[in-house]
């Protein structure tokens, strides 16, 4: 079972506004469990492109999937909320950062979200990326038929 965050925010109507979901501490776990990646949903919530969006990851142990980054490469651009032209439902002011994987062990550092005139976003990463396993040098003596603490 999957947990969801659910956050409701008020369209902009005076220019482009950047909208990042989730907190800006993350503790993430890129595991088999979790299907190795972890996603942040950005959006542009107000009336005007959003433009110069640029991603930068300064890691331990993570990295951006290539198929899903943005920003530079000319995929820089999210499209304003609304549409005059086509009121219907969108996709195209809407983006998914992806992180998987970059070795194995512990996670720590900085993902930075930015874009033209807009405040910039940091999100503290922390979390193991890899299966979980034990590492150990010594063990307790154990009981037959007594539970096991170490």
């Amino acid at each position: 079972m999957r947990k969801y965050q659910v956050r409701v925010v008020r369209k902009e109507i005076d220019g482009p506004k950047l909208f990042v979901n989730g907190p800006s501490e993350r503790e993430i776990f890129l595991d088999k469990y979790f299907g190795y990646e972890h996603s942040i949903l950005i959006a542009n919530i107000g009336d005007r492109n959003l433009t110069g969006l640029i991603v930068e990851l300064d890691a331990a142990h993570v990295k951006l999937d290539d198929y899903w980054t943005v920003g530079g490469g000319g995929n820089n651009t999210l499209e304003a909320f609304a549409k005059a032209d086509n009121p219907g439902p969108q996709a195209d002011n809407m983006a998914k950062i992806t992180l998987v994987p970059d070795g194995i062990g512990e996670i720590g550092g900085t993902l930075t979200i930015s874009a033209e005139d807009q405040t910039l976003v940091v999100i503290e990463l922390t979390g193991y990326a890899g299966d979980p396993h034990i590492i150990t040098e010594t063990l307790g003596d154990a009981v037959k038929g007594e539970r096991y603490f170490c």
